[in-house]
């Protein structure tokens, strides 16, 4: 299952229980759609213990394939290291946008929020993205204890 929600110009993705290619076709659509009005987008791929996803290259590269006419407006897709799903949907996602620099993994939830928030210096869209910094972590949250962030100080 797939779902997201905006914030800004950061679109964060979760996926939980089965994760079908029909999830993976309808992500390349909804950035698509997203992409029509935003000049930039960063997207934040968590999967929430996931229970199958598809595994083969090939088709996964063809319901990604939306992502072409998206190629410069995503500037970023940060998930979490370690995780197969958001590794193998970035490997596939790399092969489409040919940039293999806007792969971000970040070491855990805490190193993400980090990373977002200095890469914020770096993109102004970003950066004006994370005042909804908070309703970011809440909205993670409450999908899986697990994502919640230790502390704040660091962010």
């Amino acid at each position: 299952m797939y779902q997201y929600k905006l914030f800004g110009n950061v679109m964060v993705t979760i996926f939980s229980e089965d994760v079908t290619l029909t999830d993976i076709e309808t992500l390349a659509s909804d950035v698509d759609t997203l992409t029509q009005t935003l000049d930039e987008i960063f997207i934040v791929g968590l999967p929430i213990n996931p229970s199958s996803y598809p595994t083969n290259m090939r088709d996964l590269v063809k319901s990604l394939n939306l992502l072409k006419s998206s190629v410069d407006k995503v500037k970023r897709l940060y998930g979490i290291q370690f995780n197969p799903l958001i590794s193998f949907l970035s490997t596939a996602a790399t092969q489409i946008l040919r940039v293999k620099g806007n792969t971000i993994e970040a070491k855990d939830i805490n190193d993400l929020y980090r990373l977002m928030t200095v890469e914020g210096e770096q993109f102004p869209a970003l950066r004006a993205s994370l005042v909804h910094l908070d309703d970011i972590k809440a909205y993670i949250a409450q999908f899986d204890n697990t994502l919640k962030p230790e502390r704040d100080k660091d962010v």
